[in-house]
């Protein structure tokens, strides 16, 4: 017999299920959710949640989940478009396809959210899929900023560049509003990705040549 879950049907209510609960747990927060809220916004009801997950936390280990490997799969996908060239031209490439790949049309924004929130509130359902996207991260920009510094860096040195580069690039793409607000004299960041993404190059590896005096 057919597993009725696995049924055409009951994996569209699945997916509402775990898309609704990603905007309002992503919004408030697994605590402030409710499953009345989340299954009013899917279309669904409480029989569906019960069905499906049994309660609102295994619906939540579904979300990280979900969140967790649409966003590790898009460092894979940034991983396998790594061209061959010098550092400069391998870090501008890395952070243009950053960009490309993140401010997809069609990237539901609730990934991010949750991700945030589940860095602020680590959640064990997460634990494992943060290593991995923790490493996809290291190792993709890590070696292009050895390549750069072509010295040993220590592992404080090297969190603190690829934090930067990764805070420069998610300053513009999740706070591109309040930077327009803030700086009504420039075009939107919508009309200047190209000048942003060669701004955040420039500046990136001017600040590691500078740091460790070394002129490539």
């Amino acid at each position: 017999m057919a597993n009725v879950k696995n049924n055409s049907s009951a994996l569209e209510t699945k997916r509402k299920l775990i898309q609704a609960a990603g905007q309002i747990i992503g919004q408030v927060g697994l605590e402030a959710a409710t499953i009345q809220q989340i299954t009013r916004k899917a279309g669904t009801s409480l029989a569906a949640v019960n069905y499906h997950f049994t309660d609102k936390f295994n619906l939540y280990n579904a979300v990280v989940q979900e969140a967790y490997e649409f966003i590790i799969e898009t460092f894979r996908r940034i991983q396998s478009i790594q061209i061959e060239g010098t550092p400069a031209q391998r870090l501008e490439h890395f952070i243009r396809s950053f960009f490309a790949i993140i401010m997809e049309q069609e990237r539901p924004t609730w990934h991010c959210d949750i991700l945030a929130r589940d860095l602020q509130f680590p959640n064990e359902a997460a634990n494992q899929q943060l290593q991995e996207l923790t490493v996809a991260i290291n190792d993709t920009l890590g070696k292009i900023v050895s390549d750069i510094a072509q010295t040993t860096l220590s592992e404080e040195q090297m969190i603190y560049i690829r934090s930067s580069i990764i805070g420069q690039c998610l300053y513009y793409v999740d706070h591109s509003e309040f930077h327009d607000r803030l700086h009504p004299e420039l075009p939107p960041v919508c009309q200047r990705h190209d000048d942003i993404i060669k701004h955040i190059s420039r500046f990136s590896l001017a600040a590691i040549r500078g740091m460790f005096h070394e002129q490539i």
